[in-house]
């Protein structure tokens, strides 16, 4: 079983817990995720199975989108509400649009910090570990971005958002951010992932579905539909397996009508993915080249 499943992770278990159970339920020997969600979270964990756990670092998954409920009145040390209360507000003195033009600060590319309560590593060791022994370390800014904050819904102490941002934002730290602009603190009580790159909710199955046999998985080709393809024949096949770059000869049967160079193809035998690979030429350079010559630089074989 070759492929990807788009899983609902539920809240109260680990993103690492949520694989594992996936693994002892369909039986899989091989299994990875591509993107962390905290405990509390829920949403969109995308799971690649067996040989597609080789395709990982080419799934386009650089913009994620995430629902979430933020309270005003209160910071906590983990700044969702899983921890402990630091702060409090003395007045909530608040409208919607102050709410609105403070969020509207945090539109485009900007630097964040990681929260104290997270996997990102200092000299090696997880801030969530350090933290938990109070130790406190210089957290370097990271630089994101962030396309838009949609608000949902609006309740006196609570809102609704809708975050469109790049890998690696903190919601937590966003929430954080606003709340202490709007000198009221604040914290999620709600984060849920509806969409990462291509995969959404929509299409996600939850752990009951997967245990009930009720789920698709998404073929490995089909997860990459946006690399060009390189058909090649079956000899050409062997070759690739046996760790061969092709060479220009290997592409007289293809399809090839364009290239760039370093670009990232996906090769192709009879539906079926037989490699990702690198081109080392262009098409221009492509016409003065001998057939003995290297076109391709082989990534990723499957079996």
């Amino acid at each position: 079983m070759n492929g990807i499943l788009i899983v609902d992770k539920p809240t109260g278990i680990s993103s690492a817990q949520t694989l594992n159970k996936i693994k002892k339920s369909i039986r899989v020997k091989k299994a990875g995720h591509t993107g962390t969600l905290d405990p509390f979270a829920t949403g969109v964990l995308t799971v690649c199975l067996n040989e597609a756990t080789k395709i990982i670092p080419f799934l386009n998954e650089n913009i994620k989108e995430y629902e979430a409920v933020m309270k005003f009145g209160e910071r906590t040390d983990t700044l969702d509400l899983t921890g402990k209360v630091t702060d409090r507000a003395k007045n909530i003195d608040i409208s919607i649009s102050d709410i609105i033009s403070t969020i509207n600060n945090y539109i485009g590319n900007i630097e964040q910090q990681p929260p104290d309560y997270s996997a990102v590593k200092i000299n090696g060791k997880r801030l969530y570990q350090l933290a938990r022994k109070k130790i406190k370390v210089n957290k370097p800014k990271r630089k994101i971005y962030v396309e838009k904050i949609e608000i949902l819904d609006y309740d006196n102490l609570f809102v609704r958002i809708l975050v469109r941002c790049s890998t690696g934002t903190y919601v937590r730290s966003l929430a954080d951010s606003i709340g202490e602009d709007l000198k009221v603190f604040a914290h999620l009580v709600e984060l849920r992932r509806v969409k990462s790159g291509v995969f959404d909710i929509e299409n996600s199955y939850t752990l009951e579905d997967i245990d009930s046999g009720n789920y698709k998985i998404i073929n490995m080709s089909e997860a990459i539909s946006y690399v060009k393809s390189l058909k090649i024949n079956k000899d050409n096949t062997y070759k690739i397996k046996s760790g061969i770059n092709l060479r220009k000869g290997d592409l007289n049967s293809s399809n090839l009508t364009d290239i760039r160079r370093d670009e990232v193809i996906k090769v192709m035998y009879d539906n079926n993915l037989i490699c990702i690979a690198k081109s080392l030429v262009s098409l221009e350079d492509l016409v003065m080249m001998d057939d003995s010559e290297e076109v391709f630089k082989i990534l990723r074989v499957f079996n």
